[in-house]
């Protein structure tokens, strides 16, 4: 048994470090597209091409859509959360509960906002 532990607790390490080499390749990645947007640099090729491929409405679409998920979640989240009865079991319970119907809720929501946003020819 103590065997078991021991070679879990060496996986968990092994897992530890390959997680903090990969954090650190992403760390340099996002080091040098920073490096590459400096304005001295040739990072204006960059801006340009995002500033041609990003539209108004692909940015405000974002901005209209998120607070609304987030109020919907938050909605859900105190309903199911006045349903708790007073056991551990029943947190567990409404608080699964909450998740799978927030979830649910955002794509159903997102979706008839896609039918909004085509519909206005956004």
């Amino acid at each position: 048994m103590l065997e078991q532990l021991i070679g879990c607790i060496d996986k968990g390490r092994g897992l530890v470090v390959e997680t903090q080499k990969q954090g650190a390749a992403y760390v340099e990645t996002i080091r040098q597209v920073d490096a590459s947007l400096d304005p001295a640099s040739d990072g204006w090729v960059q801006r340009k091409r995002l500033y041609d491929a990003l539209d108004f409405w692909d940015v405000f679409t974002g901005v209209i859509k998120a607070p609304v998920f987030g109020l919907l979640i938050a909605v859900i989240g105190c309903f199911e959360g006045m349903k708790v009865e007073g056991s551990a079991e029943s947190v567990g319970q409404r608080t699964t509960a909450s998740v799978v119907e927030g979830i649910f809720t955002v794509i159903v929501v997102d979706a008839l906002f896609s039918i909004l946003f085509i519909q206005l020819g956004v």
